[in-house]
């Protein structure tokens, strides 16, 4: 197991991740579900299962696949300007943040506004100069995520201020 490549590893972390996210969606309460519709676990572990079949399939990949290892590409960034200070944060870590972001705002502002919000920001951090195909974006990807909850899974989302 010497020269496995780290795909294999990442793959061998996606299905313990989808293990422990399983036995976390064997702990939902089901005592206020009223038995219609979906169960509440039944979409975390639709979940779970397609994270563990994308490990075993990368980690068979890496056992299969007998190239050797390219250079790992760059980790693209976000520069900013703050008060003449120069900031370049790491994609991923901004994506991060303005996850975070969106959950503690989402309670206050409901689902659609911040959503709504949090896909502008990204698409338009990570595709400067496309404002409007941003906002359109983000607009009818909520949209349909309200719609797939609502109407599909008749989950009721945050509509905003307690509501």
């Amino acid at each position: 197991m010497a020269g496995l490549k780290k795909d294999f590893y990442d793959g061998i972390a996606a299905i313990v991740a989808a293990i422990l996210l399983i036995i976390g969606a064997m702990q939902i309460d089901l005592r206020l579900w009223d038995g219609r519709g979906m169960s509440p676990r039944a979409f975390p572990i639709f979940i779970s299962c397609l994270i563990m079949l994308f490990g075993i399939f990368v980690s068979i990949k890496a056992v299969l696949d007998k190239t050797e290892e390219k250079a790992q590409p760059q980790i693209p960034s976000i520069d900013f300007s703050i008060a003449a200070h120069k900031l370049r944060i790491p994609a991923p870590i901004l994506i991060m943040l303005l996850m975070i972001i969106f959950f503690i705002v989402m309670p206050y502002l409901g689902f659609i506004v911040s959503a709504s919000l949090y896909l502008f920001v990204l698409f338009y951090l990570l595709r400067p100069g496309k404002t409007i195909q941003s906002i359109i974006i983000s607009v009818a990807a909520t949209g349909i995520i309200f719609c797939i909850f609502f109407y599909g899974f008749n989950v009721r989302l945050p509509l905003g201020f307690g509501l």
